[in-house]
């Protein structure tokens, strides 16, 4: 307990007192501590007007509009690119009878169609043209209407489409044979093959690249809604097809297609040669064909198809295996009536697991396949014990 006497500096205990010397970094009590220091000047902003730090977009990626100046009349385009370089549209244009739209001749090259359309008025040559000697192609933002033949042809060795609408063409919607890599993203076709056009697919692949595409939708298709070669490698995911006047897809060898929706075609939904995957898909309406029909060593795997037959094709299937060495696994198909199988396997060794047929023939299978049991029944179904098994209703 400190004790007053009236004398406030007799108060303070030695204890104390070290801790108070220690609190003002030892100064002794009663000096004078040095002065503390002036606070900083004040910034003053400098006289005149202050101009801003922003860059315009000219000076980030520097861009060339498309005007006539890039008219070349014996190049037999309305806009011919001989440069590298980032190009835009600044208006929409229309394209005069049996010229090209855009002529693209250097590599690398990036269109903006800024939203713009280029209108080939149904008699004008392919709206975009890209020469084999372009590459690094960017093609992006916009309308392509009313081609007297395709929306886009390339022959470059890579190149990106996104954001592009091509509706009315005489021949393909897009036709791409690529030497390395194209990507189409958030592309749609519709109205291929119109006016008497030769070739009226969505989407034509040739070439021995990787072709990727997704978040697409092609509708209303003169032939196939897509058509991948022999040589090419497509992989197709999120993509809607509708109406076609053949194969929904024709896809000859190492595809890989995947959540994609097929409907109203007039042949064989899907189509696929070898060595493809076809998964987590939906084939409604098939109206002249087999729902999927698959060759040597593919995969259709969980997959629903609804078959409409409106043609009455009795030979076909909801799933048609056609070559050897293929895996069938948890696919549903509804529909097709009795003269018409859910499932067919016309070949060898191949393996059938876990599938689902409701109103139709039910399975179709050649000797020589891996099955596993076949359940006809609810009973059946329910203590089945075999993890292969099969249902047919």
């Amino acid at each position: 307990m400190i004790r007053s006497n009236g004398n406030a500096a007799s108060a303070v205990q030695p204890w104390l007192a070290v801790t108070l010397l220690a609190g003002v970094g030892a100064y002794a009590i009663g000096t004078t501590p040095p002065p503390q220091a002036t606070s900083p000047a004040k910034l003053q902003p400098p006289s005149g007007f202050i101009g801003g730090t922003m860059k315009t977009l000219d000076e980030i990626e520097p861009r060339t509009p498309l005007s006539d100046r890039f008219l070349v009349p014996q190049a037999g385009a309305r806009f011919t690119i001989t440069e590298p370089g980032s190009y835009y549209l600044p208006d929409d244009v229309a394209v005069g009878a049996n010229l090209i739209g855009i002529k693209i001749l250097a590599a690398p090259v990036t269109i903006d169609l800024m939203g713009h359309t280029i209108d080939g008025g149904n008699s004008s040559d392919d709206l975009i043209w890209i020469d084999g000697l372009a590459d690094r192609v960017v093609i992006k933002n916009g309308t392509l209407r009313r081609s007297g033949s395709r929306g886009i042809d390339s022959v470059a060795d890579t190149i990106l489409i996104e954001m592009i609408e091509v509706v009315e063409t005489k021949n393909a919607g897009v036709a791409l044979n690529t030497g390395r890599a194209a990507t189409l993203r958030d592309v749609s076709i519709a109205d291929t093959g119109t006016a008497g056009g030769w070739d009226g697919v969505g989407l034509r692949l040739s070439g021995p690249g990787k072709v990727r595409a997704s978040d697409m939708e092609i509708t209303n298709t003169y032939k196939e809604g897509v058509y991948s070669a022999p040589e090419s490698r497509l992989t197709l995911s999120d993509t809607y097809i509708g109406s076609t006047g053949a194969e929904g897809i024709e896809a000859h060898t190492r595809a890989e297609i995947k959540r994609v929706r097929v409907e109203n075609s007039t042949g064989d939904g899907v189509w696929l040669g070898s060595d493809c995957v076809f998964i987590d898909s939906h084939v409604d309406d098939v109206n002249g064909g087999d729902g999927v029909q698959a060759g040597d060593r593919c995969v259709v795997q969980n997959n629903r198809i609804y078959v409409n037959n409106g043609q009455g094709a009795a030979f076909g299937a909801g799933v048609m295996i056609i070559g050897n060495d293929a895996v069938v696994k948890r696919n549903t198909v509804v529909g097709g009536g009795s003269a018409f199988f859910g499932i067919r396997l016309d070949g060898d060794r191949n393996l059938l697991s876990c599938n689902r047929n409701y109103d139709n023939a039910g399975f179709s299978l050649s000797t020589g396949n891996l099955v596993g049991n076949i359940l006809t029944s609810v009973s059946a179904f329910n203590s089945n014990q075999d993890p292969d098994a099969n249902f047919d209703n």
